[in-house]
């Protein structure tokens, strides 16, 4: 993604996050950064990557919880087993 100085930092060494990120991308959820950070190369440059645990949680809660009370415009079966 283009993050590559960040590789031997160890605050960034659980990517778990990031590749979550990056999954919600493909699967065309909007994605914000509470740190301003984006892709900065490959096919998803200038999007947006999530690196906190908490805000990617908290969003994927508020996912569920759109998806268990109204429509939603795309396929929700792509994330919903996510959020349970």
């Amino acid at each position: 993604m283009g993050w590559d100085d960040l590789i031997s930092n160890t605050n960034y060494s659980n990517t778990c996050v990031t590749r979550t990120s990056y999954a919600l991308q493909k699967a065309a959820f909007p994605v914000k950064s509470g740190a301003g950070m984006n892709a900065l190369k490959g096919v998803n440059k200038g999007r947006a990557i999530e690196i906190s645990q908490k805000r990617l949680s908290d969003y994927l809660s508020s996912i569920r919880d759109a998806l268990a009370t109204g429509p939603v415009p795309f396929d929700a079966s792509l994330i919903y087993p996510l959020t349970r």
